[in-house]
């Protein structure tokens, strides 16, 4: 008779499992929960850093372009805001800004995940559907729709 399997010790488990566990999908969006209850409960400077924490790793895991990730940077942003730094906010949602022009509208389509355009024009009104028409033009593009 076999003797019984042991549990695994948890440095077994740091080592094998470990690293993965922090990377799932579940895992970062309990972190993003987290985050977001941490700077609701008054803690704006600690929410600013579990962002920043959590950005690392959705940067590596999933990579600059993911909606996720966008999520998280635009998040990060305003924590930091909330934190008394007004100026990193507005540096944050400015690169942010350009980086969502860019992926989203720019450039050719790369991220299977990304919302389709009908769904953003529906989400974002009359008005964003106007001024997107007069940012293609001046970008020298044609048409209303980014395919």
């Amino acid at each position: 008779m076999r003797p019984a399997p042991s549990s695994p010790t948890p440095s077994c488990w740091n080592t094998c499992c470990g690293s993965w566990a922090r990377t799932t999908p579940d895992t970062l969006a309990a972190r993003h929960n987290l985050a977001y209850w941490r700077g609701e409960a008054g803690d704006a400077a600690g929410a600013a850093a579990a962002y920043t924490e959590l950005l690392e790793h959705m940067l590596r895991v999933l990579g600059p372009d993911h909606p996720d990730t966008l999520v998280v940077r635009g998040s990060l942003a305003r924590w930091r805001g909330e934190a008394g730094d007004a100026t990193g906010a507005v540096t944050a949602y400015t690169e942010l800004l350009e980086h969502k022009l860019r992926v989203l509208y720019l450039e050719p389509p790369r991220h299977p995940q990304r919302p389709p355009q009908s769904r953003l024009l529906a989400s974002t009104g009359r008005g964003c559907r106007w001024r997107r028409r007069r940012f293609r033009a001046a970008a020298g593009r044609q048409g209303t729709c980014a395919r």
